[in-house]
């Protein structure tokens, strides 16, 4: 039997200079610019993936 210590996860995002820290590891100038170019691209993939879909009906 495996026994967790800690049972719920935190639903909030850590400190933002953590945050900024790792959006800079990734070569973002902040959290903020990450976050934004990261939604971009995501709708960017979504919208790609729904033309694919409509273009094989």
């Amino acid at each position: 039997m495996v026994l967790h210590l800690r049972k719920k996860r935190c639903k909030k995002l850590p400190r933002i200079d953590i945050l900024n820290l790792l959006a800079t590891y990734t070569g973002h100038s902040n959290w903020n610019n990450f976050i934004h170019l990261e939604k971009a691209r995501t709708n960017t993939l979504i919208k790609q993936d729904i033309d694919k879909r409509q273009n094989k009906k």
